[in-house]
């Protein structure tokens, strides 16, 4: 019950020094949508130099149909896209945005119409996307892009949030008592987990990298708690707070961490399952 207690009063602090509304919170608004907006008119202008300077030395675009790629792989693609085509009416359509001190989550619509240099039809590209903004020496820049193709809704947001927090139970008690098969069934085959502080692991590599984690400690507390869903079509988009205690086994000192994360998830085969996971480390109370 202390336990029970102590992770609540965690919680509401959290969100207590993190509101999302106020002057402080539209402050921040109002920048990022500068920033956006600041970044397709230089887009437009194939202006790549002035696109790059706004993301943060560690950038990184976790793209749905590519690899992930880091700062010079996307600078490479940047360049190429600018040489060979010509880009218009490019816009940001934020309908979501979650500020946690120094980072900022955004959920929208990118959209542009794009006409090869070479000759061919205009396409209007619509996306949804996620953006990942972080405070980098006092200015906001870009930090995370994660963009998916647009699809129909496939539940109400009511009945998503009664299964996430099914997903949560049963990997509580995977960890516990590890089983092979259902930790492989609450991911998609295409799952990825991208830590801020690890090399990217595709499904074979972070259900290998969970069970060692699982069957090497002992765990006192496992404890997950949402902040906010937004749910678009087949994809949903939590961030949340992860908290875990644990003592190894083979002895030494029980480590207490905590971590924000960005969990993506995709309507598949009929339920929903984690598709991407995107923890950091947080020093917050």
């Amino acid at each position: 019950m202390r336990i029970l207690i102590l992770l609540i009063a965690f919680v509401m602090v959290t969100c207590q020094q993190n509101p999302q509304t106020g002057k402080a919170y539209e402050k921040v608004a109002e920048e990022l949508q500068s920033l956006n907006d600041e970044y397709a008119a230089a887009w437009m202008n194939g202006e790549v130099e002035k696109c790059l300077s706004m993301m943060t030395p560690d950038y990184v675009n976790y793209l749905s149909y590519h690899n992930t790629q880091n700062r010079q792989a996307v600078e490479d693609m940047f360049f190429n896209m600018a040489e060979t085509n010509t880009i218009a009416n490019a816009r940001f359509d934020r309908k979501e945005l979650f500020v946690h001190d120094n980072m900022a989550y955004e959920f929208g619509y990118l959209t542009q119409d794009i006409t090869p240099n070479s000759g061919g039809e205009t396409q209007t590209s619509r996306s949804r996307y996620i953006t990942v903004f972080k405070k980098h020496e006092g200015e906001w820049m870009f930090h995370r892009w994660m963009p998916q193709p647009e699809t129909a809704p496939a539940q109400s947001k009511e009945e998503i949030s009664g299964e996430l927090a099914g997903i949560y139970d049963m990997m509580a008690e995977i960890t516990l008592d590890w089983d092979d098969e259902k930790a492989a069934s609450i991911w998609t085959d295409d799952g990825l987990n991208m830590p801020a502080y690890g090399i990217t692991q595709n499904k074979e590599e972070l259900l290998e990298f969970v069970r060692e984690i699982a069957l090497n400690n002992q765990w006192e507390i496992l404890e997950y708690k949402p902040l906010e869903l937004f749910v678009h079509g087949d994809m949903a988009y939590e961030f949340s707070l992860f908290e875990h205690i644990a003592t190894p086994n083979s002895g030494g000192e029980t480590v207490n961490t905590k971590m924000r994360c960005i969990t993506v998830y995709k309507f598949e085969d009929g339920k929903w399952k984690w598709h991407r996971w995107m923890p950091q480390h947080y020093m917050g109370e």
